[in-house]
């Protein structure tokens, strides 16, 4: 799916590199012609400090100019090895969005969800639809820091509660 890969490479090259890949430097992003969502409100910077343990900085969003992103807000944590923790909550205008993987299994959440958990750059990905908009709360980990996988329930309760926030 687009906005997969389009994610995938964004995190592997603020991994790789911290560095920017476009975008605003509050983290917040999207273009879309609906109204915006206020993403940083929905999963705030204390949410991803209670996810990561430890404090989290805002980080940038991805840039892209489609008109149907309509909120991005990236958080995230870094040391000087390279360590880090990056949890990205994206909104998208259009049921055309939502395009589970393969590997993806059922997750009761909005009008219908799924939730993708493996190493490597996937770490713990929720997609939804919910009243004809797409939401995706993916977390990622990388270095000597616990494995994104470890987190899976508290991912899940998050994705609960940005749900509730949006309705």
């Amino acid at each position: 799916m687009s906005d997969t890969i389009l994610r995938r490479a964004f995190v592997g090259g603020l991994f790789a590199l911290a560095t920017a890949c476009g975008g605003g430097d509050d983290g917040g992003g999207g273009g879309g012609n609906g109204p915006k969502v206020d993403a940083c409100a929905i999963v705030s910077q204390s949410d991803a400090e209670k996810l990561f343990g430890k404090p989290a900085g805002q980080g940038k969003g991805s840039g892209s100019v489609d008109p149907a992103l309509l909120g991005e807000c990236v958080w995230e944590w870094q040391d000087a090895e390279a360590n880090s923790h990056l949890l990205q909550f994206l909104a998208w205008q259009g049921e055309s969005y939502y395009q589970p993987s393969a590997k993806a299994t059922p997750f009761v959440i909005g009008d219908k969800g799924v939730i993708e958990v493996g190493g490597g750059l996937v770490g713990v990905d929720i997609q939804w639809l919910q009243a004809g908009r797409v939401y995706d709360l993916s977390y990622f980990t990388v270095g000597d820091v616990p494995d994104a996988t470890t987190r899976v329930d508290d991912v899940k309760a998050l994705a609960l509660a940005a749900s509730a926030k949006l309705k």
